[in-house]
């Protein structure tokens, strides 16, 4: 038989036999996505789909990369209840018993068939540095979905070691619409069939009669200890010191008919579970807003309802979507900017579909027409959120400080104008306290005091190598800090090859300090040219120093005295540096 006659006969039979070909091909594992239903340090959550009425699935799972001497369990077939053809079996095998901070690697499989080797790691027993990735509205159906499925994949590339995912909410346009879910989940196989994917209902999962998002909670697979009737809906877990409550907003759309009582055992229930937990961090994830760029019903219900048992107890960051814009609010208690007790609202935005106005009143930063992911970096009292874009852009950062009890010392008295700050920068770890009772407030601020304070609200990251300063021992506490600041260029240092880490720090040197981190870990441009002509001593702004200077005063980080000057080489206090460094943890720069 010649070549090319045998080529046709294989193509023939190809096409002759393509139903059944294709049918053993899809027989095989897909959309395999892993979450937590159970302790995030000894147990993992796999759920993938198969054939339907295929053969009975499996896992096997072992702490070797050939997965020699794994262990094999049988997985279960979800219940179906939302009415929706899936023409394919949900199965989810939940992995128990698991050894803290472990990599584990796993496979699942359907009789005979199996996936690639695939492994994900179990949190730590103490988890003191960690970070997570944030994305609102991904709603698959309304544009490009391989746009979404790049923007996960460059979140994940770039930001090696995420601990999980969370997904806020419209993860697809239509609820009903199983076709839109098995690309959604399939366009997420590959990075969250690596790391948990822990989710939120928005109003376009919960487009059933009745409100519920029912064929969402047939695919999810996620903890069970939310209210009775809500299994899935509201839920909670941690992850290191940050406590993680995840709330149904819809439920304030009145499509399920909740009563009164209903809505008071919901608000009982998020009250009590933010009560139980002594988390450092309490991050609540939901599909709206509570400050409503637009007019929204159900986000007004929201911010009534909700944001008083947030500010009770204890939330520091909320996280939303809905109203596709990126926005940053500014810390906000009671309807009013409170840089000292206020909540932080991020609205994600990682979908193709985009709203052109916003209110802005209440908000520190909004990006539009931007798909956009955030990567919240969690280290011991350290808290940030970075916000990027699909290239890879730094478009916003802020740093929160813990809601902690005020920290009182014996030399800073509790009606001092600075006592607040001096309080939060320490719960913070941005200053340290001279003693175990005293802060020495009127002591002179230090460089490495400053420099010390900014490496913290970066995260505390990871060194390559000390920075060559003669002044500065390997063995110094602020070692790292100081070659960070070098390689980072926010301090380089003198001409002679030293840091000077005693030297007393100025107004404009801390300008120039707070300057250079903006612009190059925040990625904010700080020109601001005129703002000093208000001051009668600001020609005396050193000339390297006054586009920095003239930001901090544009932004309200640097004030004038009551007579109108602004004394740029006047030595900071330890009290003024606490007030200055706490406004600009929170975000005050409002850039």
């Amino acid at each position: 038989m010649k070549k090319g006659t045998q080529g046709v006969l294989v193509l023939l039979l190809l096409c002759l036999l393509g139903g059944t070909a294709q049918a053993a091909e899809s027989a095989g594992p897909e959309r395999i996505i892993l979450s937590w239903t159970g302790d995030p340090k000894t147990t993992m959550t796999v759920s993938w789909q198969a054939e339907a009425n295929g053969p009975d699935g499996w896992v096997e799972y072992s702490t070797s990369p050939s997965l020699s001497d794994a262990k094999k369990i049988s997985a279960t077939v979800a219940k179906l209840t939302s009415g929706i053809a899936l023409d394919a079996a949900v199965e989810q095998a939940a992995l128990t018993g698991l050894t803290p901070g472990t990599v584990y690697y796993y496979r699942v499989g359907n009789g005979g068939s199996k996936s690639e080797i695939r492994h994900f790691q179990t949190a730590q027993s103490e988890e003191p540095s960690f970070s997570f990735l944030y994305m609102g509205d991904v709603q698959t159906g309304t544009g490009d979905d391989g746009k979404w499925k790049s923007l996960l994949e460059t979140a994940a590339r770039d930001n090696p070691g995420l601990a999980f995912g969370v997904l806020g909410g419209d993860i697809v346009d239509s609820g009903i619409s199983a076709d839109q879910w098995k690309r959604v989940l399939g366009s997420a196989t590959g990075v969250f069939s690596q790391i948990p994917m822990m989710t939120t209902n928005g109003n376009h999962e919960s487009n059933f009669p009745g409100g519920k998002p029912e064929l969402y909670l047939d695919l999810m697979a996620l903890p069970q200890n939310g209210p009775e009737g809500f299994s899935e809906e509201f839920y909670s877990y941690d992850y290191g010191n940050c406590h993680m409550l995840v709330l149904n907003s819809w439920v304030f759309s009145g499509e399920q008919g909740l009563s009164s009582a209903d809505y008071q055992r919901l608000n009982r229930w998020i009250a009590d579970d933010l009560r139980a937990s002594d988390a450092v961090w309490k991050v609540v994830v939901m599909h709206h807003p509570v400050y409503s760029l637009a007019s929204d019903k159900v986000a007004a219900a929201v911010k009534r309802s909700w944001e008083p048992l947030f500010e009770a107890n204890g939330v520091s960051l909320v996280l939303c979507g809905h109203q596709h814009v990126y926005s940053r609010s500014y810390p906000m208690a009671d309807g009013q900017i409170d840089f000292t007790d206020g909540i932080t609202y991020v609205m994600g935005n990682a979908s193709q579909k985009f709203y052109s106005t916003a209110d802005e009143t209440y908000q520190a930063k909004t990006v539009y027409n931007t798909s956009t992911y955030q990567v919240v970096r969690v280290d011991g009292k350290n808290l940030t959120v970075q916000s990027y874009d699909g290239a890879g852009n730094l478009l916003d950062f802020t740093a929160l400080l813990p809601k902690e009890g005020q920290k009182t010392f014996s030399d800073v008295p509790g009606e001092a104008w600075y006592a607040q700050a001096v309080s939060a920068a320490v719960s913070g770890g941005l200053l340290d306290e001279t003693g175990t009772e005293t802060f020495s407030p009127t002591a002179s601020a230090t460089r490495v005091m400053a420099v010390s304070a900014l490496y913290r609200l970066a995260g505390s990251p990871a060194v390559t190598e000390m920075a060559p300063f003669s002044d500065v021992p390997s063995s110094a506490a602020y070692a790292n800090a100081a070659a960070w600041a070098q390689q980072t260029g926010v301090s380089a240092g003198t001409k002679a090859g030293t840091f000077q880490p005693e030297k007393s720090v100025t107004r404009q040197e801390l300008a120039v300090l707070l300057g250079r981190y903006a612009e190059k870990i925040g990625g904010e441009d700080t020109a601001k040219p005129g703002a000093l002509s208000a001051f009668s001593d600001g020609e005396t702004v050193s000339s390297y120093a006054r586009s920095d200077v003239a930001w901090a005063v544009s932004n309200g980080l640097i004030c004038g005295t009551k007579d109108g000057r602004l004394l740029p080489g006047a030595v900071l206090t330890r009290a003024q540096m606490a007030v200055i460094l706490t406004r600009f943890a929170e975000g005050e720069t409002g850039s």
